[in-house]
């Protein structure tokens, strides 16, 4: 998660639990009531952790290791009191939940930790104005309304990593079935090569024509190859998204052409307003709508034309919507529902990788790949994509 993203997040989930300048305020004016018992809120803290054998296995290094956790939990609590509630704020809590997910500690035992905090705050609090139930109740609900905007932050550094996670796992367990695939789809190239450089090396008086045959058909079998590796490649090396400003007018165009160089006038491309602008990873969506143009080229066997058609969605003005339109022969339902299962294809050749690739991409960018075909009209395979 970019800091931009995060720092959205923050303020989205602030607004959630109605957090106001009056409760912050409230939490800045306790500082001096609390701040004499947060060495006493560490002790007891991780007292409590250290009789939970689940939760205290995480803690390695001994006494030493506890000891340097106290204070970073006496800094979190100043930081909690003092604020600023800022961008720094945001991310240093998100670390806090990033740096309990890397050590192994169970979600559960950073909720329960969170509610323990919570009682020992306001059993100080308490105790300073006991006489003052108007009073405390404001407090009480201030400091609640914090503690669980925190624990929000906490929780989305779990989730990016279980999501992390499961989709490496997803990939590895892909890898795994695809090894005889891949082997297949690299032999047969390879045993064409061989064979086309063996007749080159020993056969006599080979005249020019067929030479240049044989040359022809080694490097057609070099890129089959080469687009073998590719798709594993993109499929198992997606980096973090990186989101710039993309003029989509002069991007498509500038994509289409380094990588459809050949086939140009099969395409064309239709962009409404002319400066429609989004918010994306430029080589990830670019891999996406490279992989969608391909399809719909080899649907067509190259005769006819592919639209790229892009415009704000007239229901939802805040999403991009691009379509990838073909002339082919339309996709059969009972097929069309499966298209985007990793290794699913209806290919004698390949590795059925790519609309796999580019829903884990769409659905990267928050967005929805949607796909319409029929016989007489074609595919269309819709791209629906957050603005920002």
């Amino acid at each position: 998660m970019s800091d931009e993203e995060l720092w959205e997040r923050f303020l989205e989930l602030k607004r959630y639990v109605d957090l106001s300048d009056a409760d912050c305020k409230v939490i800045w004016d306790l500082y001096p009531i609390v701040e004499p018992h947060f060495a006493e809120l560490c002790e007891d803290f991780y007292a409590e952790i250290l009789r939970h054998p689940n939760a205290a296995s995480v803690i390695t290094g001994g006494t030493v290791q506890v000891e340097r956790l106290k204070q970073t939990l006496y800094l979190w609590l100043t930081e909690f009191f003092r604020g600023p509630y800022d961008e720094v704020y945001a991310k240093k809590h998100w670390k806090v939940g990033s740096r309990h997910v890397q050590i192994g500690l169970n979600q559960s035992f950073t909720q329960v930790a969170m509610t323990r905090l919570r009682t020992g705050i306001m059993r100080i609090v308490f105790n300073a104005f006991q006489g003052e139930p108007d009073r405390l109740k404001s407090m009480e609900l201030a400091i609640g309304k914090m503690i669980d905007l925190d624990l929000a932050i906490i929780q989305l550094a779990y989730e990016e990593e279980l999501l992390r996670k499961q989709q490496q796992a997803e990939r590895l367990s892909a890898i795994g079935q695809m090894g005889g695939g891949i082997a297949h789809e690299l032999r047969n190239p390879l045993n064409v090569l061989q064979t086309s450089l063996y007749l080159l090396q020993h056969s006599q008086g080979m005249d020019a024509a067929r030479r240049e045959v044989h040359i022809e058909r080694m490097q057609r079998q070099i890129q089959l190859a080469n687009r073998t590796i590719t798709a594993l490649s993109e499929f198992t090396r997606l980096g973090p998204l990186n989101k710039k400003p993309i003029v989509l007018a002069s991007w498509l165009e500038e994509m289409l052409r380094d990588n459809f160089s050949d086939r140009l006038a099969n395409i064309r491309c239709v962009i409404q307003p002319p400066d429609l602008t989004m918010l994306a990873d430029a080589n990830q969506l670019g891999i996406a709508i490279r992989n969608l143009v391909a399809n719909g080229l080899e649907a067509m066997n190259e005769q006819g034309t592919v639209t790229v058609a892009a415009s704000l969605n007239p229901d939802n003005t805040d999403h991009v919507l691009v379509d990838v339109i073909d002339q082919g022969p339309g996709i059969p339902q009972e097929i069309r529902v499966r298209l985007t299962e990793p290794l699913f294809t209806t290919k004698t050749r390949g590795l059925g990788l790519g609309l796999a690739l580019v829903r884990s991409i769409v659905e990267r960018h928050s967005g929805v790949l949607k796909i319409h075909s029929t016989s007489a009209e074609g595919s269309v395979f819709r791209i629906e994509l957050p603005v920002a």
